[in-house]
């Protein structure tokens, strides 16, 4: 049914329901172990409910999300961390590819936690699910800190990690086998094995890594100049297992299944399956799982008849994250995947108006138009988290991107039928994989040559989440503003902000500063003087540690 049929009061209730269930969980870690505070607040909105007309259930998700993460967490074992001589746990994340010597260990209860386990040498024999025994401390951290950067050791102590164990392979003792999760252990990873040995055999070299960074978002093996170029065009978003990965997997399968004349409910259901283990493969990380949710969702809509609505997709399938992990609200991943998507969801009624446009001719409204405002969206969507969280942000990105997408859409799709042909007919397989290599050599030569481009790199600095939140709103009152209340608030906004922006650096007082960086190796001091000069001192032979 359409959107118009819906009641007034239900219209964008799961976008309601998400923005409150994210604000209590990102309330949540200030009221750390007081868990009893938020479930009280949760409660008194479902008491109060019915004599506020439900209003006051959106304060019981509040109190509800910030219950989530408001249970004692893991910060008294980093403390201790480095002070254990051993411990126990079960493999999830077995070495694999061009991961031979890293393997990620969840501990076992009551301890919790993640830990990864780095060695000097190859672990090929641990498999997912292996019960092991290390013999080694777990030490914090240690990644280097500096300002206006992303510190990946917050970022990874919100995604569950603990810390990390250097060990060598005498000090990893398999004492059991067969844990973990069944699907995983006996589908999902043999899948992945595959994947990664037609990507390492039928392909060496930087041609297997890059298939291996497109289709599994493994990039170890990629040479670093190859990485520093795809990041210098604004192009890395493809390396990174993503909706756009999962909705070329989801596409092909459906066409695919398309081609051989499979139909409705089988359809459907098959095409989620392959969906389902393909997020699976890539580890279910939060943008994987979100998009998987919605390619889901939207495949829906044809067997039963019904029209999808993307926002409220969005929005459901934001809700069942948090649900079921809501530390991913402090991914990054997760931020920048659900900020992209929901840029173009609110950029469809653009293009709806232009494909209306009887001045373009098809063709231009279909393949220049149509990808030109998707790439812009997602490029404009994304700018305020990635200058927050990088500091940096390639003024070309929507032009790079329409390069690069194609060619990586093409990889992707061919790289997955190389694995399936090696299934039945290996020979075949190898003779396709030299023109998936061509294929891949090309779209290395692209990255090298939009990795040129560096100088339109704008880098700013790091932004504060205040205005990350100005920016944004201001964004989404822009696309609102027909309306009158809306262009006065933006009017508003705009004032404020750029009052702000232009008065705080000439009424702030000059003072002199001593900044301390960590360039992963001795260290580095930046001096800024009252008149704006500055000086840079032990920052190495050429200055790339700093």
């Amino acid at each position: 049914m359409g959107e118009s049929l819906l009641p007034a009061g239900m219209r964008h209730a799961a976008a309601r329901v998400l923005v409150a269930l994210a604000l209590g969980v990102a309330v949540g870690p200030l009221v750390s172990g007081c868990w009893w505070i938020p479930l009280s607040v949760a409660a008194a909105g479902v008491a109060v409910a019915f004599l506020t007309r439900g209003l006051t259930l959106y304060l019981a998700l509040i109190g509800a999300g910030a219950f989530l993460v408001s249970a004692p967490q893991l910060s008294g074992f980093l403390d201790s961390a480095g002070l254990i001589s051993g411990f126990r746990g079960v493999v999830v994340q077995e070495p694999i590819g061009f991961r031979q010597d890293r393997a990620v260990v969840s501990l076992i209860a009551p301890v919790g936690g993640n830990v990864i386990l780095r060695t000097r040498g190859l672990m090929s024999g641990l498999r997912y699910g292996d019960e092991v025994e290390v013999r080694a401390g777990i030490a914090p951290f240690s990644f280097p800190r500096n300002p206006g950067l992303a510190d990946w050791n917050v970022l990874l102590a919100r995604r569950g990690y603990v810390g990390e164990a250097k060990v060598g392979t005498a000090q990893v003792k398999i004492v059991g086998r067969g844990l973990g999760n069944p699907l995983t252990r006996l589908v999902v990873m043999p899948a992945r094995r595959h994947v990664d040995r037609v990507a390492t055999e039928l392909l060496p070299g930087s041609a297997g890594a890059l298939m291996s960074a497109l289709v599994l978002g493994d990039r170890r093996g990629l040479p670093e100049e190859l990485q520093t170029a795809f990041v210098d065009g604004g192009v890395v978003h493809v390396l990174v297992v993503s909706g756009l990965h999962v909705g070329i997997i989801v596409a092909g399968c459906w066409l695919l299944l398309a081609l051989l004349g499979v139909r409705g409910w089988l359809r459907f259901g098959l095409t989620t399956v392959a969906a389902v283990l393909y997020v699976l493969m890539v580890g279910a990380t939060a943008a994987p799982v979100r998009a998987g949710f919605m390619s889901c969702a939207a495949l829906l809509s044809f067997p039963v008849q019904r029209r999808f609505n993307p926002l409220a997709g969005l929005c459901c399938a934001g809700i069942a994250l948090l649900l079921l992990d809501p530390r991913a609200l402090f991914d990054v991943g997760a931020q920048l995947s659900f900020a992209a998507t929901l840029a173009i969801v609110l950029c469809l009624p653009l293009l709806r108006r232009a494909s209306l446009n009887k001045q373009l001719d098809t063709f231009a409204r279909r393949w220049l138009l149509t990808p030109l405002v998707v790439s812009a969206a997602a490029t404009i969507g994304t700018a305020p988290l990635l200058l927050h969280h990088f500091g940096r942000l390639q003024l070309l990105a929507p032009v790079t991107s329409l390069l690069v997408v194609p060619a990586v859409s093409l990889s992707v799709q061919a790289s997955a039928l190389v694995a399936l042909v090696d299934l039945v007919w290996p020979a075949l397989a190898a003779t396709m994989a030299h023109a998936l290599g061509l294929l891949l050599d090309g779209l290395a030569l692209l990255a090298r040559g939009l990795g040129q481009l560096s100088f339109t790199m704008w880098e700013p600095g790091s932004i504060g989440w205040p205005m990350v939140f100005w920016l944004y709103v201001v964004g989404f009152l822009s696309l609102n503003w027909r309306r009158r209340w809306t262009r006065t608030v933006l009017a508003i906004l705009l004032g404020c902000g750029l009052g702000l922006f232009v008065w705080r650096p000439a009424l702030a007082r000059p003072e002199t500063r001593i900044t301390f960086l960590d360039p992963g190796k001795g260290d580095a001091t930046l001096l800024e003087d009252t008149l704006g000069r500055r000086l840079l001192i032990d920052a190495g032979v050429d200055g790339t540690g700093v």
